[in-house]
């Protein structure tokens, strides 16, 4: 390959360093439960080392002078590198497929509690419109009952004396109790939280490795946050009402962080790939022309120790 071929291979280089060091980010953001700076800044570390030790042994074997203590450390450079993509290869590089083998494991217990949860308005709204009209039928049987027992009536706080029909109180403290259930910031809560499920199974379902361990992270909280939001509200009362609060069952989501946590063998895969990239990175070091004048110096070098 001549030299005007050497710039391709430097791109070659760069690229495939930033690919593996690319590939170690997101095995780290796995490890770290996402960790991004930390991730990011082993990463570009990685990224550097890899270029540094492979270009610097090329550098070193085109030199053209002090070629004996160049060649020495051209080789040291080279068993850096190497040293350098094995241990990366055991971590963080193959913990990206490690945990990507996984996948559909993983992607069916969170969508699973995802789906579940989904549900919870529509249960809660189903709620509300059963509390609602246990209420009604209560205010309308002490209105319609009021001559034999008042007890309802006067709890409800009715007032034959106000001047305001029975009717109109009773649509009055009707709307109290949706007023009560079905608060002005409600929609927005569905709607936020409706929103952020869809990203949520997006990313699950995609496998997006970046936002999916923010899903792994914030799923529990998120929802049980939610839950709770509509279970206080429902715990609130309007006059001489007793039925029950809001009850949902709470998912208990699968430990999958571990999976994430969990350093194990190199893949197969992520061994054959650690190769290619070895392969690719060597090749600017790999088709540069040793200079004839060090080839010499070495040559005789070898003589005398022979002799």
């Amino acid at each position: 390959m001549n030299q005007s071929k050497y710039p391709l291979a430097l791109v070659i280089n760069v690229l495939t360093a930033i690919a593996i060091g690319y590939v170690c980010f997101l095995g780290l953001n796995f490890y770290t439960l996402g960790d991004k700076m930390r991730s990011i800044i082993f990463s570009v570390v990685i990224i550097i080392f890899l270029i540094a030790t492979s270009v610097g042994a090329r550098q070193l074997k085109k030199t053209k002078r002090n070629c004996k203590r160049c060649r020495v450390m051209e080789w040291m450079l080279l068993i850096l590198f190497t040293l350098i993509v094995v241990g990366i290869t055991y971590f963080p590089f193959s913990h990206y497929f490690g945990v990507t083998i996984n996948k559909e494991e993983i992607q069916s217990k969170v969508l699973s509690n995802i789906s579940h949860f989904e549900q919870l308005y529509d249960d809660y709204e189903k709620y509300v419109k059963q509390r609602d009209s246990n209420y009604l039928r209560k205010l309308e049987n002490a209105v319609n009952y009021r001559l034999g027992d008042r007890s309802d009536f006067n709890c409800f706080g009715f007032d034959e004396q106000s001047g305001v029909s029975l009717q109109t109180q009773i649509s009055t403290k009707h709307s109290v109790l949706k007023l009560i259930l079905i608060p002005a910031n409600f929609k927005s809560l569905k709607s936020s939280d409706s929103v952020w499920l869809k990203d949520a199974q997006k990313s699950v379902e995609n496998w997006e490795p970046i936002s999916l361990v923010d899903v792994i992270n914030n799923i529990q909280t998120n929802t049980s946050t939610s839950l709770n939001n509509l279970i206080n509200i429902s715990q609130k009362r309007a006059a001489c009402e007793d039925d029950l609060s809001f009850i949902f069952p709470n998912p208990s989501f699968p430990d999958v962080k571990n999976q994430f946590t969990t350093i194990g063998k190199p893949s197969p895969l992520s061994i054959l790939i650690s190769i290619l990239g070895y392969v690719l990175m060597l090749l600017y070091w790999f088709i540069t022309k040793r200079d004839s004048r060090c080839i010499g110096a070495l040559k005789t070098a070898e003589y005398e120790v022979v002799l």
